[in-house]
């Protein structure tokens, strides 16, 4: 990287694409979505209820069909710019279509299971051995608890000690809704009948916030990534704080899924280390940063143009561990980037960013559209 008129004659007998008036900026990094349900039309909550009806849109869906919905999700992310996701899945199929397009990632493979968890252990293992052949140096599998209300205590415990030994990052949903809460304070809550409804047998856990109960727990562990955080006051915050959790706020999932809205303004004011990500496109309705960058509660925050485009890369990238591979336009590290025409500060603040044209794209220097362009339509890893 440097200025055209100090490249070495010839340019190594590389193309050389002119991009007049454009601007280059680092990939963005999008820090919690569902690539997989792509094809299924934009729900309303309340959450359990949504998630019902995506299991009963999804039931049938082959794995081709699943790979499929990823794609497309894929290539609406790379329309805006984004060039490093952080996937959750249940089957996988987001990383095999996320490595026949290039596009680079952590691909949290989720677990659910309110009992001792020996059988939920037993699949994601077999799973994970499976999808390690569908990974390339872009793609890191990781391993997720699904929620509080999902995975009992003792689970969660035998996926931190998977996770560690196959060195494999976590990831969860905490505190996203308000039946999540009144649950776990033994209060009238929708979770009961949720549970019946997958047929699962009664569990009541601790009580107390869902913070406290995974923090006593010894189950909040550095680097767990949990989105949403909607219902987090000053004690659940300094509590993520010391166990350096990082919160991902999802504005446009939680409005639509009535879940609430989370005050990433004291978020930010705590300390609390925090990115955004866009969720579902069932629950979000896309998959534009720029777009939750517009809600109200990130709004309030007050930032330029500038801090925006921090935010989605250098700082998400360090959320991930990536710092020294990816967020900056840096010698020595990945060309993951993105032109823009017209040229960043055309306009005014975040609003300016999401009009932006995406002149080019690339994922370590490659072209992921072309690569797109050319996936086959297969189902195999």
């Amino acid at each position: 990287m440097g200025r055209q008129a100090d490249l070495p004659a010839g340019h190594w007998g590389l193309t050389l694409d002119d991009y007049p008036d454009g601007t280059v900026i680092p990939g963005l990094i999008n820090l919690h979505t569902h690539l997989e349900y792509a094809h299924v039309r934009r729900g309303v909550g309340p959450l359990h209820d949504w998630i019902l009806r995506l299991m009963g849109v999804t039931q049938d869906w082959t794995m081709a069909d699943r790979i499929d919905s990823a794609t497309t999700a894929i290539r609406q992310s790379l329309a805006t710019g984004v060039t490093c996701i952080a996937d959750t899945s249940p089957s996988g199929a987001s990383l095999i279509a996320a490595r026949r397009t290039g596009l680079r990632g952590i691909f949290y493979q989720e677990a659910f299971g309110l009992d001792d968890g020996e059988a939920a252990i037993q699949r994601l293992t077999a799973r994970l051995d499976e999808l390690s052949g569908a990974c390339s140096p872009l793609q890191r599998l990781g391993v997720s608890p699904h929620a509080p209300y999902t995975v009992s205590l003792r689970l969660w415990r035998k996926l931190i000690d998977l996770a560690a030994q196959r060195q494999m990052p976590l990831s969860t949903h905490l505190a996203e809704s308000p039946a999540e809460i009144a649950w776990f304070a033994g209060r009238p809550s929708d979770i009961p009948a949720f549970h019946a409804k997958l047929g699962l047998k009664p569990y009541q856990p601790p009580a107390g916030h869902p913070v406290h109960v995974l923090h006593d727990a010894g189950l909040l562990t550095p680097g767990l990534l949990a989105a949403h955080c909607v219902h987090t006051g000053p004690t659940e915050r300094r509590l993520l704080v010391e166990t350096d959790v990082i919160a991902v706020h999802c504005p446009l999932s939680n409005a639509g899924l009535a879940c609430g809205t989370a005050d990433v303004a004291a978020w930010d004011a705590d300390g609390l280390r925090w990115g955004l990500g866009t969720d579902s496109p069932a629950s979000s309705g896309n998959l534009d940063l720029w777009a939750e960058c517009r809600q109200p509660s990130t709004g309030a925050l007050g930032w330029d143009e500038t801090r925006w485009l921090r935010h989605l890369t250098l700082d998400a990238a360090r959320h991930l561990g990536m710092a020294d591979a990816i967020g900056s336009l840096t010698p020595g590290k990945w060309a993951d980037l993105v032109v823009l025409q017209p040229p960043l500060g055309s306009g005014a603040g975040p609003m300016a960013l999401s009009e932006q044209a995406v002149a080019c794209i690339l994922i370590a220097g490659s072209d992921p559209l072309a690569r797109l362009a050319c996936t086959q339509d297969d189902q195999s890893p």
